[in-house]
């Protein structure tokens, strides 16, 4: 399986958990926008790159 990105930097699912818990976006329930803000995520075909969906969520 490819590694995940972010800006095109790979990224362990470690060093996404703990982007995620500063930005307050790991909440009971499961996944949240951040107090104030939003939280987009953006899947991508890991051969060709193309789009496959976009999820944004506000607080």
């Amino acid at each position: 399986m490819p590694a995940a990105t972010v800006d095109g930097a790979p990224i362990t699912a470690a060093q996404l958990r703990t982007l995620l818990e500063q930005l307050d976006a790991l909440r009971p329930g499961g996944l949240q926008a951040p107090t104030g803000g939003r939280l987009q995520v953006a899947l991508t075909d890991p051969v060709t790159g193309a789009l496959r969906a976009v999820v944004t969520g506000r607080s």
